[in-house]
């Protein structure tokens, strides 16, 4: 009888250790992080009039009208906070580095950053 009970008692605590419950109950793994999210994902054709909000990393890239004076935008960094996004287009090159209580306008379009965590950001462009 004890042989039977020492049997189920394996597969519940094996149960709780996969649900991430010790025995005592408590949750023993931490809550995963919340991804940024932003109205328009990362849907980067969106800001080619000049007007979105993406979820972005340093490296991303998306063309913008040329009317602009500049045809793509460049996350270039995303480092302790701090935001610089470079514009580039025929002959032209700006550059704006700013923080979560800061903006940068590059050529007509307003870049402010609605959330910046990590290597990541929540970046509003409006024209």
């Amino acid at each position: 009888m004890t042989r039977a009970i020492t049997v189920l008692a394996l597969p519940a605590a094996a149960a709780l250790a996969l649900a991430g419950c010790d025995a005592g109950g408590a949750d023993s793994a931490a809550a995963p992080e919340a991804a940024l999210e932003a109205a328009d994902g990362t849907d980067y054709t969106a800001c080619y009039d000049g007007e979105c909000e993406v979820v972005v990393s340093a490296g991303t890239t998306f063309d913008v009208d040329p009317a602009f004076g500049v045809e793509t935008l460049t996350v270039a960094a995303i480092e302790d906070g701090v935001v610089t996004v470079e514009g580039e287009g025929a002959g032209t090159y700006v550059s704006g580095t700013f923080d979560a209580e800061s903006a940068a306008m590059l050529n007509g379009i307003l870049i402010e950053a609605a959330a910046i965590d990590g290597g990541e950001a929540v970046l509003s462009f409006t024209p």
